[in-house]
């Protein structure tokens, strides 16, 4: 989710440029600079050429689309911009692209992260930070980054901002860069924040984070405390609603073996949509779930969607039973589930995976290559799936299937699906199955709304040659074209 406008972005290259040197400072902070601007327009309050004209509603959506060095030097120009440029609605929001670089004669990320929390901290309510370490990172590089992300931290506590949503996304932990006690240092800074703004928190995302399970118990602990503290309190606001922990720990943590991850998540009793990892999942993660959602008469719990991220390295073997399911349904009655699986080919392991009691709206298969001859991904489209066909909204297939045509039993799955509002395909399919899907969507009253597909054809499989087709249909304007 995007939680700022093109101006609002603080990044690397932006710092390379010099574009944000006069971030750290904010109108604010250049007092200074500002009284003397005012003696020099004190005569004049507001800039020729008809801005004077401009209500103070427009001028903020002008202002809006400025980058931060050219909203440090607007807020000179007069006191009527400089009262401008200090409106909250113009720092509500606020990304950072974080990298550990430091380029010799620029301010550092640490500076500048410290100076805009210290300075515009206050407004603040939406903060997303993407952690973007080079490929080749030193040590030192990952020890820039921890510092700067401290420095953000306390300046937003010391500042008294209170956020509602706030994303700490790709920190990779995993990787050799951080160091023990970086790594540790890193862990206990983000879990002191939470614990510190998770009173008004509703939406949070940690995905990419790559903890290992110690660290990632620590961070959640933080949170469940703010969550049980508020749920013991009675009150009827307050709460996370939205929480997204895909990737949040190592690949090869297995998760769903330890009660304690289960635990801590039954304390999110306001949840109305959750990302994990499946390596998460198991019976007693399903069981705290739909135990912690707050009945409200018929209503059910809260919890609307659940988002399953199915990765081929990560653990995903674990057996979950049906009943658990359906007992999860039975207290969240609106829930649906969305199902991300990439590089998995093992149809008895989806089997497993893909219980017929789970309410599966959204299915998405990618990177799975089906080229070996004795791997047939057949049972998918013809056992799987159809047991979702009166709730499947959207289907989203990329898969290398040059050895096994699945044209029919594709075709027969669309079909069969009443609810199937988008379709995205990627695969070794005949154009006649694009020919017959084109005349169902015509002559029938298909749910399909749109359809995007880049068909693959060989025409030698010993040469691997083949032909492309793409093809974007709307159900009222159908269009066909080939490259």
């Amino acid at each position: 989710m995007s939680l700022h406008t093109p101006s609002e972005s603080v990044s690397s290259e932006e710092e390379q440029n010099g574009t944000l040197e006069e971030s750290a400072e904010s109108p604010d902070s250049s007092s200074g600079r500002h009284e003397q601007a005012a003696d020099v327009s004190e005569g004049d309050e507001s800039p020729a050429g008809g801005w004077d004209l401009l209500p103070d509603v427009c001028l903020q959506h002008v202002l809006v689309w400025l980058g931060d060095r050219d909203r440090a030097r607007a807020s000179l120009v007069c006191r009527r911009w400089h009262r401008a440029t200090r409106s909250p609605a113009l720092w509500r929001s606020r990304h950072f692209r974080l990298t550990g670089r430091c380029s010799p004669g620029r301010c550092s990320e640490h500076d500048l992260a410290a100076g805009y929390a210290r300075s515009l901290g206050a407004f603040l309510e939406e903060l997303e930070v993407l952690v973007a370490l080079p490929y080749r990172c030193r040590v030192t590089m990952a020890r820039r980054l921890q510092l700067a992300l401290r420095a953000l931290f306390q300046g937003l506590c010391g500042s008294g901002a209170r956020l509602r949503s706030l994303s700490v996304r790709n920190l990779q932990l995993q990787r050799d860069a951080w160091s023990r006690s970086t790594r540790n240092a890193v862990v206990h800074n983000l879990a002191h924040f939470l614990g510190h703004m998770a009173t008004h928190l509703l939406h949070l995302s940690l995905g990419g984070c790559r903890m290992t399970l110690a660290h990632g118990l620590k961070v959640l602990k933080a949170l469940a405390r703010t969550q049980q503290h508020l749920n013991s309190s009675g009150g009827k606001s307050g709460g996370i609603l939205s929480l997204d922990l895909e990737g949040f720990f190592a690949p090869s943590e297995p998760v769903h073996t330890h009660p304690p991850f289960s635990q801590l998540l039954g304390h999110f009793h306001r949840l109305e949509w959750l990302s994990l990892s499946y390596s998460c999942v198991s019976d007693e993660l399903l069981e705290a779930l739909g135990s912690s959602q707050q009945v409200k008469g018929r209503g059910g719990g809260s919890l609307k969607c659940l988002r399953l991220k199915c990765h081929n390295e990560e653990p995903h073997s674990q057996v979950v039973w049906e009943q658990a399911w359906a007992s999860l349904v039975q207290r969240c009655p609106k829930l649906c589930v969305e199902f991300d699986v990439e590089g998995i080919t093992n149809v008895d392991r989806l089997q497993r995976i893909l219980l017929p009691r789970v309410p599966l709206v959204s299915f998405t298969m990618s990177e799975c290559n089906f080229s070996e001859q004795d791997v047939n991904p057949k049972p998918i489209f013809r056992d799987i799936l159809p047991h979702f066909w009166c709730q499947l909204q959207v289907l989203s297939v990329e898969i290398d299937n040059c050895y096994q045509s699945v044209d029919e039993e594709l075709l027969e799955l669309v079909m069969m699906c009443s609810q199937l509002d988008s379709l995205m395909l990627n695969a070794y399919l005949e154009l006649s199955f694009v020919e017959q899907l084109l005349e169902y969507c015509q002559h029938t009253s298909c749910p399909i709304r749109s359809l995007d597909a880049q068909i693959l054809k060989d025409k030698d499989m010993h040469t691997h040659t083949h032909t492309h087709t793409y093809v974007h249909l709307h159900i009222n304007t159908l269009s066909h074209t080939n490259t």
